[in-house]
């Protein structure tokens, strides 16, 4: 991209994400079957799991991190995504 960059929007598209009090035991069930630790699970930018205040500010960190713009769930997590949503969007 070159001086063009910073005319990019940058989107990243998220194998996983869920709304949950438990990130913890969801990110450790997750990284055995990758050979990871529960944590470095948390901060792959393509995988989002938490409280909606947890991933709000987890959006907003990857967000100054990699440049993301927008995310692209999967369908079956829209509906438990609105909050996030709502709070980001500032409505």
């Amino acid at each position: 991209a070159g001086t063009r960059f910073e005319q990019i929007e940058l989107s990243a598209y998220l194998m996983v994400a869920n709304i949950t009090e438990d990130a913890d035991s969801l990110a450790a069930a997750l990284a055995g079957g990758m050979g990871m630790e529960a944590a470095a699970v948390l901060d792959m930018p393509h995988l989002l799991i938490g409280t909606v205040v947890e991933v709000v500010e987890a959006l907003q960190r990857r967000r100054e991190r990699y440049g993301f713009s927008y995310v692209i769930l999967p369908g079956e997590a829209a509906e438990s995504f609105a909050p996030v949503v709502e709070r980001l969007s500032g409505t």
